[in-house]
């Protein structure tokens, strides 16, 4: 307490002494900053004029004068003479070697512009002027035969390809020739042509069995061999050299469900679901990688990140335009549709699919003539192409009633790695059309469940058993749907052929008076229904099956997505 009081006591006192200081005015700190700039001054002078009167420094300072403040010596004289050649020629040397490299930099630069604009006959030229300058000849065939690849020159390609594989091999440079070997294994890989491409991959493996593209191709080739266990383990060991693509987990995915391995293949659609394209991925990847993100309600993000990729390069990506327009078929936006089409086959005539597309467009218009052309078009490009193969084969089931030509399309399509949801009901109609209903049932039994459950697929299944007699099984089918449509002539008609055939004549005869009745005007009348009646009564039996029965069949089942949809399944 008595330390505070003694504190307080001398603040009080500094405050009075502060009442008795004399605070200077204005005017008396500007004399007093005057004072100072004054003797600051002379000092400067002083001290010049003590510094030129020395005499040594005075003759120094008129020699820099005269010399400058660099005067070279003598000895520097000998190195300026010795080293300025060395330095001018090291200039020119650099100056040359810096404008080869640009030189070949642009030769390569318009070579490639040349093939994507697809004249690669001009571009073979720029290629080796590139190598004459300089530009290493391994990394230069294979960017050009990449180039190639790209635009589907599928055998200048795998000449320069190998052309780079074999120079890396020499420099041993292990990542073109790795590069260069894939690429040349992929193209090999879509003729269907194993062996070729099993023998690029090998050498790449023998050096790095770890090697991603090496091991996502030979992945590719084992499940076309039906070896799916070998393909998994091939995928799974690129996903972790590159865990983001989405090609290894596409395929991986693929496998498990070649297997069975649903729980499996889910874990990879949901990675699938998460991820972004990296921007090496093929077309069949991202079509599918689109297919799925529709069939969880995410069109719209699927366009945006395809539309994002496709302007983060100016490299031609054709199949990524095709993908576009079938997310604007999805939204049944057919003007869009058309634009994606149309600009595809601009920039990239040669790209089968964008016909395909375009098909589709001209078919949903009601342009059935076109809509054939363009996939001639397309199946002259690529005579294997599942996408053409499956659109030619459904034209000719739904509007021509080509049923046998229909068929041999669609089976084309299916062993060339087509697999939407509509090809096995299009199977099973045009089977059941030509009436081998054994075939048509195999098929139909394919459809996914969701599928099977749809009236109009159900209704055909139902015929497709009629046909081959199980009666049985086509009854409980149709007494199904009589359950909910109590006044369907058709399935009236049907039923009582059932029991007709199975010897209960009164109940058939019940049932197509029914069917014949059911109509308020005599015209409007089950003319198959009258006709079997006639029959009974004329005491003749069944000896066709096609004309007793109501056969017809809806060929586009309604509420399910249209069959030219990218969508495999409803979720």
């Amino acid at each position: 307490m008595t330390d505070n009081l003694d504190s307080i006591q001398s603040l009080l006192q500094q405050v009075h002494d502060g009442h008795d200081a004399v605070i200077p005015t204005e005017a008396e700190i500007s004399a007093k900053e005057a004072e100072e700039a004054e003797r600051i001054k002379n000092a400067v002078l002083k001290f010049k004029q003590e510094v030129l009167s020395d005499p040594k420094i005075l003759k120094r300072v008129k020699k820099y004068r005269r010399e400058g403040i660099y005067a070279i010596k003598p000895w520097q004289w000998t190195a300026i003479i010795v080293g300025a050649p060395i330095f001018l020629a090291m200039l020119v040397y650099f100056i040359h070697l810096f404008s080869n490299v640009t030189r070949s930099n642009m030769a390569m630069r318009d070579g490639l512009k040349l093939i994507y604009s697809r004249h690669p006959d001009e571009a073979l030229p720029l290629m080796n002027k590139a190598i004459d300058l300089g530009s290493e000849p391994a990394v230069t065939f294979l960017r050009f035969g990449m180039a190639l690849a790209d635009m589907e020159y599928t055998d200048s390609a795998i000449q320069l390809l190998d052309s780079s594989m074999k120079m890396a091999i020499e420099k041993r440079d292990m990542t073109t020739m790795a590069l260069a070997a894939s690429k040349s294994a992929e193209l090999f890989l879509g003729e269907k042509k194993h062996e070729e491409a099993l023998s690029r991959l090998k050498a790449v493996l023998e050096l790095d069995p770890r090697e991603r593209n090496a091991l996502l191709i030979y992945g590719r080739i084992l499940i076309e061999q039906s070896r799916y266990e070998d393909a998994e383990k091939a995928f799974i060991a690129s996903i972790e050299r590159n865990p983001n693509s989405l090609m290894p987990r596409w395929y991986l995915r693929q496998a498990y469900q070649l297997q069975g391995k649903t729980v499996e293949a889910r874990e990879q659609e949901d990675y699938l679901l998460m991820a972004r394209p990296a921007g090496d991925e093929n077309f069949e990847t991202l079509t599918g990688y689109a297919e799925l993100l529709v069939n969880y309600g995410r069109g719209d993000e699927a366009e945006k990140i395809l539309m994002k990729l496709l302007a983060s390069t100016l490299k031609p990506m054709p199949d990524v335009m095709v993908t576009l327009g079938y997310l604007s078929l999805e939204k049944q936006d057919y003007a869009a549709a058309r634009t994606f089409a149309d600009s595809s086959i601009a920039i990239a005539p040669w790209f089968a699919n964008s016909y395909v597309l375009r098909s589709v467009i001209n078919y949903h218009n009601g342009n059935g003539r076109d809509a054939i052309r363009d996939v001639d078009k397309a199946l002259s490009l690529d005579p294997l192409n599942a996408y053409a193969l499956y659109t030619k084969g459904s034209i000719l089931l739904y509007d021509l009633g080509m049923y046998s030509e229909a068929l041999r399309y669609l089976y084309r399509a299916e062993k060339s790695g087509y697999d939407g949801m509509f090809l096995y009901y299009n199977l099973g109609a045009a089977e059941y059309y030509t009436k081998n209903s054994k075939s048509a049932i195999l098929n139909y039994d394919k459809l996914a469940p969701f599928m099977k459950g749809n009236i109009d697929i159900q209704y055909a299944r139902a015929n497709a058993y009629l046909l081959d007699r199980q009666l049985d099984t086509a009854q409980k089918i149709y007494d199904k749907l009589f359950s909910e449509q109590t006044r369907n002539v058709t399935l009236m008609n049907n039923i009582a052929l059932i029991n007709e055939l199975k010897g209960d004549t009164v109940a058939a005869l019940n049932l197509y008076w029914k069917a014949s009745q059911t109509a308020r005007r005599l015209e409007d009348a089950d003319t198959v229904a009258l006709k079997n009646i006639a029959r009974i009564i004329n005491g003749e039996v069944v000896n066709d099956i096609w004309s007793a029965m109501h056969s017809g069949i809806v060929m586009r089942p309604r509420g399910v997505a249209d069959p030219f949809s990218m969508k495999k399944r409803m979720r």
